[in-house]
């Protein structure tokens, strides 16, 4: 199967209770951190896609090893 999986990150993957900086995260939601996981031992390709802008990269920890997002592009 080709393509990947978009998950929004703020009210999505993450909580998200109003703006308090661009690098403050909410705490992740279990179920849908559990779903990406699923996602990404079956071998799929998962994307988290946010409409923020910031300067400095953003780090996210899913399945044990941290992985800078800031470099991303879809």
């Amino acid at each position: 199967m080709s393509g990947w999986i978009g998950v929004d990150l703020d009210g999505t993957l993450a909580q998200y209770d109003g703006w308090r900086g661009e690098l403050v995260i909410g705490e992740l939601v279990p179920l849908m951190l559990m779903r990406v996981r699923q996602w990404l031992a079956a071998g799929r390709t998962v994307r988290i896609v946010t409409a923020r802008v910031a300067p400095m990269g953003v780090v996210i920890n899913l399945d044990g090893q941290e992985r800078d997002i800031s470099a991303v592009r879809a």
